[in-house]
């Protein structure tokens, strides 16, 4: 079973504290797809940093689940842009 590997792993969460600032500061959603995966070592890849094939599957059902959620919270806007 692959591991995080820690100084790579220590640099994304600074990364993603960054960009959560930048999105928060807009107001912007975020889709923490990190904190979705860090727990399941089954879903790494063999460099401790990417995810493997399960691991894509599984963020991509979470992607397609808040764009499903988006769409339905938003009313359909007519052929004039409205």
């Amino acid at each position: 079973m692959s591991q995080f590997n820690k100084s790579e792993n220590d640099r994304i969460i600074g990364r993603n504290r960054i960009a959560a600032e930048v999105m928060n500061s807009h107001k912007i959603a975020i889709n923490n797809l990190y904190d979705e995966m860090k727990d399941h070592p089954e879903y790494w890849s063999n460099d401790g940093v990417h995810y493997n094939d399960a691991g894509k599957a599984v963020q991509s059902q979470k992607v397609v689940e808040i764009i499903e959620k988006n769409l339905a919270e938003k009313p359909a806007c007519g052929g004039d842009g409205k």
